[in-house]
């Protein structure tokens, strides 16, 4: 593991690169990488998307860890990170697994638990399972794919593109890039465009109200040959 290395996407520095793996990890201090004031943080917009569009240059998939999101959903993060190094307490292969339609209340509760962003009230959701287990979950408003994860520290083998499969006709999926690696969609599918950053609250507990800008999203279309 190399730490505080500003030799990778010179002239920046990345907390922790694991050549390996071709995984970098930063750790987003909220002090150093956020503003109490709207307009003032304006002008840390691309600060970070900087960094993960670099990094993407190199064959590098660089997680964000903001301070707050670590204090509050540490086992959430170090579940993402074993998946990311390919070290997950579970690794279940998709294909073995039954995949059905599941209702939004086992979607809101296996997002709260299982996702860092939490759940969403979804018009339809689909999950994975092993045996009874849902392991995998996929939540859908409309026509957009808005959130999708596996269990906690467990890896599903070929689940995203199970879930790809399982859902009739074309749709978006919409991936958060401060975390989401776009290798894990396969090249058949298309990245549509990719959002600019967004502002978004790092409030911490000392209840002063920070800002701070994420990298955006990755809008990727889906399943567009089946048209």
């Amino acid at each position: 593991v190399i730490h505080n290395s500003r030799s990778i996407i010179k002239p920046l520095e990345l907390d922790l690169y694991i050549p390996e793996k071709n995984l970098a990890i930063e750790f987003n201090g909220i002090y150093w990488h956020s503003s109490c004031d709207v307009e003032e943080s304006k002008t840390q917009k691309h600060k970070h998307v900087r960094k993960t569009d670099l990094c993407r240059s190199k064959g590098i998939h660089l997680l964000h860890i903001f301070e707050n999101e670590w204090a509050a959903k540490k086992e959430i993060w170090k579940s993402m990170i074993k998946s990311n190094l390919g070290v997950s307490d579970r690794q279940i292969i998709a294909e073995k697994c039954s995949i059905k339609n599941i209702d939004h209340i086992d979607s809101n509760n296996f997002f709260r638990d299982n996702h860092l962003e939490g759940s969403i009230p979804p018009t339809k959701a689909v999950g994975i399972y092993c045996e009874d287990e849902l392991i995998m979950a996929a939540a859908f408003i409309e026509d957009s794919l808005i959130r999708v994860c596996c269990k906690l520290n467990t890896n599903v083998i070929g689940g995203l593109g199970k879930i790809f499969k399982f859902v009739d006709g074309r749709f978006f999926f919409v991936a958060n890039k401060k975390y989401f690696n776009e290798n894990d969609v396969d090249s058949k599918h298309v990245l549509l465009r990719e959002t600019c950053p967004r502002i978004f609250d790092v409030s911490g507990r000392d209840k002063t109200t920070r800002f701070a800008w994420d990298c955006g999203d990755y809008i990727f279309l889906i399943n567009d040959d089946l048209q």
